[in-house]
């Protein structure tokens, strides 16, 4: 057993003592020798060790006694001292068959890699089934924990290969690889989903942590992997859209950019540009989500026009009078994500479709309100409707603006936010606010000209002093609005 000649501090109930003497590292403990009086600081009542450049911290009972190791020698002396404080801890917590030791590794080792290869050596989950059988389920847990603190590749491998085991013990779920793991027989799919829900539910959910450095660059190599596999096979070929589908929800909840790589692979194979057919539900939401977050694997069959537009308003049409909110929801966020693309040709084309989206089937009418005349069927402004158009009009075009003042669509909003009440009426309000806010002279010049700021102005006067209702907020936000409106349009 090694000796070194060290001086000793010893704080305990607000007092420190100064002594020097011969120290040594034994099998449970630490050992401090002055003048023939031996002092032991026992391995299971250290709670931390601080291995400091001057000094070694060595705190016990929970911290509230202390022990500072320092020599007057160089500072070699000292590394050679905690080397072997070391070297006799993970002797004594490879030794341990409960766990109790085990469990503050990365408080008595002095890095997360020497905490890791102690780790490793030992049977950890061994440990874990035992102490669980035993009935100290949380000192199984507390092992774990410590683990989840160890970010070492290693670490992150030996957590992997016992996934089922860590959601078991903390009661979390965990499925097998589907979707897209069903079609790729690969060790690295299935380490790709584990990792994930380690991300999520065991250092997010159980730990509290926040990014943890090294386990994303490990999620994203196996992803990597996993797609350029897919992509050089036939496998999203031989998936049927409903498993297509499940594999994108998956992907929407716990990866959005896997989600977006996938979806490039779909884009490739030209699956997206077959779902444009809307066969089915499964057509409509694969769309859905290719317009959300790869918005060009859709659109780009808008220009020159393929006939897209002219499916899409007939599907949302069809779905909004057979009161399918599934697939109405669906459609009318394809459409919304037609209006998002920045280009002036697909604007032109879009602009001779938004009477196919916002009015009914029919010969158009002519209709007067004052000096301006309108051109129309009857708009359509169901729940969808409107949240696309509130969509379009915090976007305000100039394609959009025209058909909004030629078919007297706001009039028909306004209407909506004077006669309904709830989600309908609510959204209209939003619609009401943006208009209003809009710098635009034409917009502003319609609302004077046809009084149909005096509509709204009404309307809110009337909805201020009923009961207060959700869309309370906002009534006082357009009366605000308006009183700004009125000093511009009087100057």
């Amino acid at each position: 057993m090694k000796s070194f000649a060290i001086l000793l501090s010893h704080i305990a109930n607000g007092t420190t003592s100064h002594h020097s003497g011969a120290f040594s590292a034994a099998r449970n403990g630490l050992l401090f020798e002055e003048n023939s009086k031996i002092t032991e600081i026992p391995f299971d009542l250290v709670v931390y060790i601080d291995y400091l450049n001057s000094s070694t911290l060595i705190a016990c009972k929970n911290g509230t006694e202390k022990y500072v190791i320092s020599t007057d020698e160089n500072s070699s002396h000292l590394e050679a001292v905690q080397e072997e404080i070391e070297t006799r801890l993970e002797e004594w917590i490879r030794a341990d068959s409960t766990g109790d030791r085990v469990k503050k590794v990365t408080s008595l080792l002095s890095s997360r890699e020497k905490s890791g290869e102690v780790v490793r050596s030992m049977d950890i989950f061994g440990i874990v089934a035992r102490t669980v059988q035993e009935g100290r389920k949380e000192t199984a847990q507390e092992i774990v924990k410590e683990l989840g603190y160890i970010h070492t590749p290693e670490i992150f491998s030996f957590l992997v290969s016992n996934v089922p085991t860590v959601s078991k013990l903390f009661s979390i779920p965990y499925e097998k690889t589907v979707g897209i793991g069903k079609y790729v027989r690969k060790e690295f799919v299935e380490n790709s989903r584990r990792l994930q829900w380690l991300e999520k539910h065991f250092y997010t959910g159980v730990l509290s942590l926040g990014k943890v450095r090294g386990l994303d660059k490990l999620i994203q190599k196996s992803q990597a992997e996993t797609l350029s596999f897919i992509g050089n096979t036939e496998i999203p070929q031989n998936m049927s859209k409903g498993e297509i589908r499940n594999a994108l929800a998956q992907l929407e909840c716990s990866d959005k950019s896997m989600l977006k790589e996938f979806l490039c692979v779909l884009h490739r194979t030209k699956l997206i540009e077959k779902c444009t057919e809307f066969e089915d539900l499964n057509d409509a939401y694969i769309v859905q989500i290719a317009a959300k977050y790869l918005p060009n694997s859709v659109f780009e069959h808008l220009e020159p026009d393929t006939g897209l537009l002219a499916r899409l308003c007939k599907q949302l049409q069809s779905s909004v009078e057979k009161k399918d909110s599934e697939r109405s929801w669906y459609f009318s966020e394809i459409v919304m994500g037609c209006f998002s693309i920045k280009n002036t040709k697909i604007s032109l084309i879009l602009t001779k479709y938004l009477p196919l989206i916002f009015e009914k089937a029919g010969r158009p009418r002519f209709y007067s309100q004052g000096r301006w005349r309108m051109y129309r069927t009857e708009h359509i402004l169901t729940e969808h409707h409107l949240k696309i158009l509130l969509y379009l009009t915090t976007r305000m075009t100039a394609h959009i603006k025209l058909y909004a003042i030629e078919s007297g669509l706001l009039f028909s909003i306004e209407e909506v936010f004077r006669t309904e009440k709830g989600e309908k009426q609510v959204i209209a309000a939003k619609i009401v606010l943006v208009m209003l806010q809009i710098e635009d002279k034409a917009i502003r010049k319609y609302m004077k000209e046809t009084q149909l700021a005096e509509k709204i102005e009404e309307t809110v006067s009337k909805g201020l002093f009923e009961e207060p209702r959700a869309i309370y907020g906002l009534f006082v936000r357009i009366e605000e609005t308006m009183r700004a409106y009125r000093r511009e349009m009087t100057n």
